[in-house]
């Protein structure tokens, strides 16, 4: 410890200590050196009350240095150039607007993750003592949902303090609520702080003014969520939240604190809705939340703001105490080192999204956006976040439970029928025009009395009580049935004309099949390899006889263009496709016309994959035929890539019923437990273990009493008996259900 000394140049090297108090360095190339080496070995500088003038740099510090700078720079090129992180708080540099960034006049700072605000002369703010203001309707009645919304940079109070943007997510998620449970209460608040305009090109002078509004910002939405917490506490209300831009930021802020505060109970935050966050990740990676690349076009964006010249204050990652954390907020005392908002917080990441509007500067996109995913969490607009957090929120209200039927689809996606009747979707957005069913189970609007469903590759089949059938989503070959051919969706279900005394249905790719009480068959949608049994191959838009059937008992669609039925006799007759010999003749040839698959008979149930069948005979033994690519026969180190006839499965005994995926297969043994084989390389097997395939069948891991499975294309599902759904596999559009887009090698509850 030196005090009270002039030197002309100080060089600390690693491994070193170095601390001075009224002190003055000057008159060298540069005033104060140091140099770490790495994390074991840096070097240490303690400055405090210290001038550092006349020098081309008057602090620079390569590689990691400890300690703190507490003085003055003057005269120099460049005040403090740094690599790493480290403490400038409370510098005088001459000047109350700070460092200047092009050394226009004052010392300039270099270095991407030095904390200097506040400086001397900086601003200060305060705490606001009546957080918040009231919208929509203007009462504090408590409700059911209290929805808090901060606008970004730059935006008018509009809307009691919303802005435009997070207005239009507060609307999506009141009419979307609704869906869920007619009557439900929403009352918002707009956080009311300056939002200042974000600086752009010298944005050094409106330093001073957009820091502590920014700081303002989170204060004040930490102060509302603990005040209304405590007031609606026991009514049962949770809470929303939104943020746009600097907004964002400041939810980032509040929330990482709320998290470690004693007085806030994060379990009663339902959704966080982000929009123009400023805190994303690159394209890749656009399921987390994390920091956005730097702005090449001088625009301030959170490579800036969160980890580089301005340190918000170490209100986060400083005091580990939370005591000492809420007398630093309630005392709005000056808090050494920087701010970093590297995530929201585990408690509540499962219930938080975030979106970025295609070449918003304050994502980072600048003129390149492909270098970053405009969406994550299949967010695709300001309104579907607002839709997002709806079915979020009410997920935690409402989970699936008293489940009776499950339908895995192509392309991302899952029904779930209740027992009441009610069906319920999750997974992709791109299925039914836009209308996102996200990573948590919703309820599909216009479907009651509903007693089995189907799903396509993107399209849906809801089967009513009274017989007849209704269908939604794509129907660009005539998939619903309607007399139409259209490239335009069917978000509505709406009611297939001229089919009636329906008791089955199932769907293929994309066409369907309908099996009457009388025992016919009757199919719609593509028919480019004589699917649909009538005998062409023109497709159609409305539903057609299959011929050469009777008396059928059920049905089953192949996702690469098959159809199947079982009749009353035992006996499996197949039509379609048959480039794998799924038709399980003998052949590869297709046919438009069913005829019976030779071999099998006392069948009890049948079920279809991509190039694949399956037979369950009344004695629990399995059968398939068609493709083997994956080791989907399950014939263990049999090698041909393809079945034409009949073979059954070894090692497979007492089995109910099957179900395939792309190129995966599932058994429902008699004891309640599942088995699994095939393809794995997007966990389909459920076993927990990585590998690409498996030609052996293998226990389902975890899960007995299950009363049905399903499987389709990349991700499987199994009910039990208590009514929960189970799923596990590929999960990229949210199909799985469990509100994330994580793969899953073992089994997770949907909706749980």
């Amino acid at each position: 410890m030196s005090t009270s000394a002039m030197w002309n140049g100080i060089s600390v090297k690693a491994g070193a200590t170095f601390a001075a108090t009224n002190a003055i360095v000057s008159m060298a190339e540069v005033s104060v050196s140091a140099t770490g080496t790495d994390s074991a070995t840096p070097a240490t500088v303690s400055l405090s009350d210290v001038a550092l003038s006349g020098a081309s740099t008057c602090l620079s510090l390569q590689g990691p240095v400890r300690g703190y700078f507490r003085g003055s720079v003057r005269d120099c090129e460049s005040g403090i150039k740094a690599e790493q992180s480290f403490d400038a708080i409370g510098v005088d540099w001459g000047d109350n607007k700070g460092p200047d960034p092009d050394g226009g006049g004052r010392p300039s700072l270099v270095g991407d993750h030095v904390s200097v605000y506040p400086w001397v002369g900086a601003p200060s703010i305060a705490a606001p003592e009546t957080p918040g203001v009231y919208v929509h309707p203007p009462t504090d009645e408590c409700a059911d949902y209290l929805f808090i919304g901060v606008r970004g940079s730059g935006e008018m109070p509009t809307f009691g303090n919303m802005g435009d943007f997070v207005e239009t997510i507060r609307e999506e998620f009141t009419a979307d609520v609704a869906t869920y449970r007619p009557g439900t209460k929403v009352r918002a608040k707009g956080i009311e702080y300056p939002a200042n305009p974000v600086p752009i090109g010298d944005y050094w002078p409106l330093l001073a003014d957009y820091v502590p509004g920014a700081w303002q910002g989170a204060v004040e939405l930490l102060a509302t969520i603990e005040k209304e917490q405590e007031r609606c506490a026991g009514t049962g209300e949770q809470i929303v939240i939104s943020g746009y831009s600097q907004g964002a930021w400041a939810v980032h802020a509040s929330l990482t604190y709320a998290d470690l505060s004693p007085r806030i109970d994060m379990t009663r935050i339902a959704a966080v809705g982000l929009l123009a966050d400023p805190q994303r990740l690159p394209h890749g990676l656009e399921t987390q939340l994390g920091s956005a690349l730097p702005s090449t076009t001088g625009i301030l964006n959170i490579g800036h703001i969160g980890g580089a010249v301005y340190g918000f204050s170490d209100w986060l990652a400083g005091a580990t105490d939370p005591a000492v954390r809420q007398w630093q907020l309630d005392s709005n005392a000056p808090i050494s080192s920087m701010l970093y908002m590297n995530s929201i917080p585990e408690s509540i990441r499962k219930v938080t999204a975030s979106y970025c509007n295609r070449h918003d500067p304050v994502c980072g996109f600048g003129d390149n956006p492909s270098d970053i995913s405009v969406h994550s969490y299949s967010v695709q607009s300001r309104q579907d976040l607002g839709r997002w957090m709806a079915r979020t929120a009410e997920h935690l209200q409402q989970p699936l439970t008293n489940v009776i039927g499950v339908a895995g689809g192509g392309w991302g996606h899952a029904l779930a029928l209740r027992a009441d009747g009610t069906v319920w979707g999750f997974g992709r957005s791109e299925i039914y025009g836009g209308e996102d069913y996200g990573p948590f189970p919703r309820p599909i609007v216009g479907l009651s009395d509903i007693k089995a469903v189907a799903a396509g590759g993107s399209v849906g089949y809801a089967l009513k009580n009274d017989g007849t059938v209704w269908a939604w989503g794509s129907n660009d070959v005539g998939q619903l049935g309607n007399g139409r051919v259209e490239y335009e969706y069917g978000n509505v279900p709406s009611k297939i004309p001229g089919l009636s005394d329906v008791v089955a249905v199932a769907a293929g790719h994309a066409s369907a099949y309908a099996l009457k009480s009388d025992g016919t068959v009757w199919a719609w949608g593509d028919n480019t390899s004589g699917q649909l049994g009538e005998g062409s191959l023109t497709s159609r838009s409305t539903p057609t006889r299959a011929l050469a059937l009777a008396n059928v008992k059920a049905i089953a669609g192949g996702s690469a263009r098959n159809g199947y039925a079982l009749l009353h006799d035992g006996t499996v007759w197949s039509w379609g496709d048959n480039e794998f010999g799924q038709l399980g003749d003998g052949t590869t040839a297709w046919r438009s016309v069913p005829s019976e698959v030779p071999g099998l008979s006392d069948v009890t149930s049948i079920s279809a994959g991509y190039w694949t069948a399956y037979a369950v005979k009344a004695d629990g033994t399995a059968w398939g035929y068609g493709a083997n690519t994956h080791g989907q026969m399950g014939l263990g180190f049999a090698t041909q890539d393809r079945v034409l006839l009949p073979v059954q499965i070894p090692e497979l005994s007492n089995v109910q019923s099957m179900a395939a995926g792309q190129f995966s297969a599932y058994a429902l043994l008699s004891d309640g437990t599942g088995r699994a084989w095939g393809e794995a390389s997007w966990g389909q097997l459920g076993d927990g273990v990585p590998r690409v395939s498996w030609s052996w069948p293998v226990a389902v891991s975890g899960l007995s009493d299950l009363v049905a499975i399903s499987g389709r294309p990349d991700s499987a599902y199994a009910l039990r008996a208590d009514g929960t759904l189970w799923s596990w596999g590929r999960n990229s559009g949210g199909q799985l259900g469990d509100g994330t887009y994580d793969l899953r090698r073992l089994p997770v509850r949907v909706g749980g």
